[in-house]
């Protein structure tokens, strides 16, 4: 190892995190890199300026191009287009951040011609620069190495870096994701102060209220000196309007952004609360870049309450959430976790969660048994509310599915664990309990198979052998609910659920269930609502990802689910009758008015204990 490697290895760990040594070793690897880096761009719709920056860069925006818009050629002709008509800029001065007006000037007034247009509207609509910002979010490097990446003067530094530095090849974006970040970085009227703080713990640590009418003129003025930053753009920077906390409030962490079931239960303890009159706020935890939907914006939020819930599972996100997240931990705030769980045991290192919550919810009575048993923090059943599945009417044949037929459904994940939802028992029962010329059906609908090829293509060839029907597809929330709302019953012969979202929709839809009798759905799910399939506690045969061999869960009797299959199919009017009622009573327990209204109880007494506490101290 050289010299110069040794001392940037010592500046890296002494150097404080923001010190400009720091930075300027973190950000550069060799003397060459430099030299050859285009000069700082903090206009770049100035058109000398521009021309000379994406020379060095070596890449080309055709500021005078006549040739036809193509969806390849889109974005950067939108970014030509405000660089050569200032007038638009000035009508426009949020074009590229998601203006109406604009997409409507493009529509009526551009001149281009019809699927010119329709290029520039889905390229605008992408949002020119998400992708990259995409990447600085969930690259905790990034924002280490490049901290005013989002004001005008880190920005072309950053693009700069991303063009050189094979971005498409290493972030999955390319040329005109980073151009369109320069460019929308460039129409921020809070010059990206705001985004920064928003993203960078230190930040919020050394100005607690950054974004407040008294904290802003400080959090500039520290930047300044912090940074050493030149150019009027801080005194340019206007404080962003809604960042005031309103009364009475509560923070949630969650993976808001991670298309999933831990986003819909975050989403739905949000949408609780808000019914019962407490302001919200949201704060993202990235996952993974890959699976993650682009664009944190609305879910930014500096949890500026005295409390915190975390809608977040113990593993694998949770310990590390608030640097993940890109926030700063409070050391006042009350934080309760809200935990999913489906075993009757729990891992022994969960305990260690203890460092940073003060209590757990349980969203169902058993999850509240399980934690008690095996946490040293109170637990506080917390039963979770649920967004009514909407009524969509679509056709059987729409899932190529037959008419005239008795059919039965189940919907699963194959990322939630094939052997714990045990569709395999499902289509067995359905084997049993009909001959194959009886007009009964059955749909077992399976989103991301491809994450347990072996479990898919068993299920798949059980299929086949029962005559029952296979949908492997990923398919729209709408899409879902159609599916459930052409079914004659539901069946769930899972072996634990930590709640049982699909049988509560299915529920709500007035759909008979045929469910174990075990777990987290006796919530909701009653002898007089439901049909409930006998079965053994029994052990968890082969550990997986999350579950070990030896756990205690149940195995739901075959035997019985049949008979209950036939009993619902030679009934109808005991099917009519479960339907109604089930869909009763899950509309008035697990509403989100009722949730809301029974978290809002718990929150209401930690406020007293902690004014209690205050008073005392």
């Amino acid at each position: 190892m050289n010299l110069r490697a040794i001392a940037r290895r010592v500046v890296l760990r002494l150097a404080p995190v923001g010190s400009p040594q720091r930075l300027a070793v973190g950000r550069t690897r060799g003397w060459l890199w430099r030299r050859v880096s285009p000069p700082a761009l903090t206009d770049p719709f100035d058109p000398a300026a521009l021309a000379e920056f994406l020379r060095r860069a070596r890449v080309s925006l055709p500021l005078d191009s006549n040739d036809p818009v193509t969806a390849d050629t889109a974005t950067r002709r939108l970014l030509a287009l405000l660089v050569t008509r200032p007038d638009l800029r000035e009508r426009f001065p949020d074009a590229l951040r998601g203006c109406p007006k604009f997409a409507d000037w493009l529509r009526a007034e551009s001149g281009f011609t019809t699927d010119e247009r329709a290029h520039l509207l889905a390229a605008l609509e992408r949002r020119p620069g998400s992708r990259l910002m995409h990447w600085y979010d969930h690259k905790p490097g990034l924002g280490v190495g490049f901290p005013l990446a989002l004001t005008p003067t880190g920005a072309s530094e950053f693009v700069a870096w991303a063009l050189r530095r094979r971005a498409g090849a290493r972030f999955g974006v390319n040329t005109d994701d980073a151009l369109g970040f320069l460019f929308e970085r460039a129409t921020d009227p809070a010059c990206g102060l705001a985004a920064t703080y928003r993203r960078n713990p230190d930040w919020q640590e050394r100005v607690p209220d950054g974004l407040s009418p008294t904290g802003w003129p400080v959090l500039r003025e520290w930047v300044r000196r912090t940074y050493r930053v030149r150019g009027d753009w801080l005194d340019r920077a206007a404080r962003p309007d809604g960042d005031a906390p309103r009364s009475p409030g509560v923070n949630v962490l969650g993976h808001f952004r991670y298309p999933s079931g831990l986003q819909v239960a975050a989403s739905n303890l949000v949408a609780s609360l808000e019914r019962v009159g407490r302001h919200v706020s949201v704060r993202d935890v990235p996952t993974n870049v890959a699976t993650d939907l682009v664009g944190r914006d609305g879910f930014l939020g500096t949890h500026p309450y005295p409390v915190t819930i975390s809608q977040l599972p113990p593993e694998p996100f949770a310990a590390d959430s608030y640097p993940r997240a890109g926030l700063h931990m409070h050391p006042d705030r009350y934080r309760i976790g809200y935990w999913y769980w489906e075993a009757e045991q729990v891992p022994g290192h969960w305990r260690k969660h203890a460092r940073w919550l003060h209590e757990l919810w349980a969203p169902t009575r058993f999850i509240g048994t399980v934690l008690r048993g095996a946490m040293p923090m109170p637990v506080v059943d917390m039963l979770a509310g649920m967004r009514m599945p909407p009524v969509v009417h679509l056709p059987r044949a729409h899932f190529g599915l037959p008419d005239n037929r008795f059919l039965f459904l189940f919907v699963f994940d194959m990322c939630s664990s094939a052997q714990r939802k045990n569709p395999f028992a499902v289509v067995e029962a359905f084997r049993r309990a009909f001959r194959p010329d009886e007009p009964v059906a059955l749909a077992i609908k399976v989103s991301r198979g491809g994450h347990n090829p072996p479990a898919l293509e068993r299920l798949r060839a059980q299929c086949a052998a029962a005559g029952a029907h296979l949908i492997d597809a990923t398919l729209a929330h709408d899409e879902v609910f159609g599916l459930m709302n052409c079914c004659d019953a539901y069946v769930s012969l899972h072996r634990s659920e930590g709640y049982g979202l699909t049988m509560a929709e299915a529920m709500a839809l007035g759909k008979p269930v045929i469910a174990t009798g075990y777990s987290g759905n006796l919530d909701f799910m009653t002898e007089e609502n439901s049909l409930l399939v006998s079965h053994a506690r029994t052990r968890v045969v082969e550990s997986d990802a999350v579950y070990q061999r030896g756990w205690t869960w149940a195995e739901p009797s075959v035997e019985h689910a049949a008979a209950l299959m036939r009993r619902l199919v030679e009934s109808p009017a005991l099917a009519h009758a479960l339907g109604e009622r089930g869909r009763a009573d899950v509309h008035r327990t697990l509403s989100l008015e009722a949730a809301g209204r029974r978290m809002a109880a718990r929150l209401d007494e930690i406020q007293a204990m902690l004014a209690r506490a205050n008073r005392a101290a």
